[in-house]
């Protein structure tokens, strides 16, 4: 949060891929960005992140929707950022889905993907949260694991052959996240 406060600022357009209930979206909206969209496979994920922003005040042009990283439901050219957190490593197309995410980016945008709980956040909060996380999991009967991560050198590549610029690869624990922008905008071949 803190490197793309400094990147953007109030009425930004901004995509959450793979939000879940909302989260991060509503923690950008409190900082005074006020247009965003929630895209979640799940139904009940959006349903629900509708329901949590519906009693709060300071969150005015929220948008969830069905859909996924392969196929975003989002005008090409419309967004300034993309955020995602623990999703890239569940993408079925990882090269479909940068290029999805560079086409619906304005020139000068800027996509944020990773896993992990954010690179900056101290790591004794780090350590609870995971505990906490863990600990619910298994409350839900949830025990099964996720696959990896893909490799980040592989994800830079294909985010270079999207038409995105890696800016930074920032390490986060035994993950990642890629901080990238769009520079071209890449002409079909006929």
């Amino acid at each position: 949060m803190k490197r793309l406060s400094r990147t953007f600022f109030p009425g930004f357009r901004i995509v959450d891929l793979g939000g879940g209930v909302g989260q991060w979206l509503e923690a950008f909206c409190k900082r005074g960005f006020k247009l965003g969209y929630l895209v979640d496979l799940e139904f009940e994920m959006v349903f629900q992140s509708k329901k949590r922003w519906q009693s709060q005040a300071d969150v005015e042009s929220l948008m969830g929707m069905v859909g996924n990283s392969e196929n975003i439901p989002i005008r090409s050219q419309t967004i300034d950022l993309v955020v995602s957190r623990n999703s890239m490593h569940m993408w079925s197309d990882l090269r479909k889905s940068w290029e999805e995410i560079a086409r619906i980016l304005n020139l000068g945008g800027t996509a944020f993907i990773g896993r992990g709980y954010g690179p900056d956040l101290n790591g004794a909060i780090r350590e609870s949260v995971k505990t906490n996380r863990k600990k619910m999991l298994e409350e839900l009967g949830n025990k099964s694991a996720e696959p990896p991560s893909p490799p980040c050198e592989e994800v830079s590549r294909v985010c270079s052959s999207a038409g995105l610029e890696v800016r930074e690869v920032i390490p986060d624990g035994k993950c990642y996240w890629i901080f990238a922008e769009k520079k071209t905008i890449l002409r079909p071949e006929l």
